[in-house]
């Protein structure tokens, strides 16, 4: 018998229900299709109600996707400093050798803009500003809907 979930642990309803379904304890409506908790279905009243439902529902799911931490994957969030060195993952900017494997420095931090220098290569010492990106709830209802 299944007596805690540790995956759930900030979601303490679905845990226990997570629980119940696998203790074969959860109440079924027939064939062993397991009856679902009201609060955890999003009835459709109408287009527009059942769009920000779902925008809920996704936000909490990538905020506790967030706090999962599997072997071998590196946290969400990057937490860089002053001096770190940095290599690019994607092709950016070929023209100004912003590609796969190219080494930066961070030299300093301004209001949503990080300034980097290259360290290697033909465009070595050249500086390179990055904007950051903050996604809000409005801007993410207008792009996904």
């Amino acid at each position: 018998m299944l007596i805690k979930n540790m995956r759930a642990n900030k979601d303490k309803a679905f845990g226990e229900f997570l629980l119940r379904v696998g203790n074969r304890i959860q109440p079924t409506i027939h064939d062993d299709l397991i009856l679902l908790p009201e609060k955890m279905v999003i009835r459709y009243e109408s287009e527009k109600a059942y769009e920000d439902a779902l925008i809920d529902v996704l936000l909490y799911l990538e905020e506790f996707l967030n706090t999962l931490l599997p072997n071998g994957l590196p946290p969400h969030k990057l937490v860089l400093k002053v001096n770190c060195p940095i290599i690019l993952l994607r092709k950016l900017d070929l023209s100004n050798s912003l590609c796969n494997g190219t080494g930066m420095v961070c030299k300093r931090f301004d209001n949503y803009v990080k300034h980097d220098e290259i360290i290697i290569g033909q465009h070595a010492l050249k500086q390179v500003l990055f904007q950051e990106f903050h996604s809000h709830l409005q801007k993410m209802k207008d792009i996904l809907f």
